[in-house]
């Protein structure tokens, strides 16, 4: 399904992209992804696990799948089943292994789905084993709560949390399967290297990236007090932005909303939204500088520049 040229936000639950065997491919939602440090340890899993619970409560009537920690196989989600996350977590927490939980909304568990979230929390390696919360909502969801619903629960969740780094904005929603995502990902392609505004969700090949630096921008960008402090603190980040950036503060970090509501963007249309651009360039020192494939072109030999030029797309 092409976007047509009179596209509006509005529209974007109506978007899907149709893969094999019948199974959704993709949908376009309101997605958010944060990153946190020492994920070893049983103080940040608990607070992961409590967000994840809280949204698999808000969204109960919505989610069908569920995978749970060293688990293969993805089971029904029922009435009683699976239960609390956070007492499975006091059960089975060893900083030896690693910690995980996906949910899924899909008919099928292969399918992309309008609400999905899933986490991530390494083992001790040793190092900051960075691992994740990622998941997503349909602008559904959004209009049936208040204005500003979204910005304050990614607000609740950062103080809560106090992640490294992370964003929030329109996306591209794929299968919860690693397995299916990566199949799929030929057909977001084209919509990919389009639209500026829509990020591209992989967090589990992109985690170990991000020890020291931020992927990039969104409608809703996240930075810890140590990323605000290496662009000249806050004061100095809030003058250089402008109004048109609030800032909403957490004990321990910022997140940042660039521009009055999310963008989609069109390089078709030489539309690139101007917040995320400026953001973007005020935020360069602390982007990484990503030179592994992360998107798939047409042509696999093209794939590390394509992905270079998709991580640069606001430059």
């Amino acid at each position: 399904m092409d976007l047509p040229d009179d596209f509006k936000i509005e529209d974007i639950d109506k978007f899907k992209i149709m893969a094999e065997k019948g199974r959704v491919g993709a949908l376009l939602g309101m997605m958010f992804t944060m990153y946190f440090k020492k994920t070893h340890e049983k103080s940040v899993r608990k607070k992961m696990t409590e967000c994840l619970e809280e949204y698999r409560d808000m969204a109960a009537d919505e989610l069908k799948w569920y995978l749970r920690p060293g688990g293969g196989k993805y089971y029904k989600v029922k009435k009683n089943s699976p239960g609390s996350i956070v007492e499975d977590l006091e059960k089975k927490h060893t900083p030896k292994k690693g910690y995980s939980w996906i949910f899924s909304g899909g008919d099928d568990y292969y399918d992309a789905a309008s609400y999905g979230i899933s986490m991530m929390a390494l083992p001790d390696y040793g190092g900051d084993d960075i691992g994740y919360i990622s998941g997503n909502l349909p602008m559904a969801w959004i209009r049936k709560n208040r204005p500003g619903s979204f910005q304050n629960l990614i607000h609740k969740w950062c103080a809560k949390l106090n992640p490294f780094h992370g964003y929030a904005g329109l996306g591209i929603i794929q299968s919860i399967d690693y397995g299916q995502n990566r199949r799929t990902e030929p057909l977001i392609f084209p919509y990919a290297m389009r639209f500026p505004g829509l990020e591209i969700e992989n967090p589990l090949s992109l985690s170990n990236h991000l020890e020291e630096k931020i992927k990039g921008v969104n409608w809703l960008t996240i930075l810890c007090d140590d990323l605000i402090d290496q662009l000249g603190g806050r004061i100095n980040l809030q003058e250089t932005l402008g109004e048109e950036f609030p800032f909403f503060d957490y004990k321990g970090g910022s997140l940042i909303q660039a521009g009055p509501y999310p963008e989609i963007g069109d390089i078709n249309r030489r539309n690139i939204p101007k917040h995320y651009k400026r953001l973007a360039k005020v935020l360069k020192p602390v982007r990484v500088d990503y030179n592994d494939s992360y998107l798939q072109a047409p042509d696999p030999n093209d794939n590390k520049a394509v992905t270079k030029k998709w991580f640069n797309r606001f430059d």
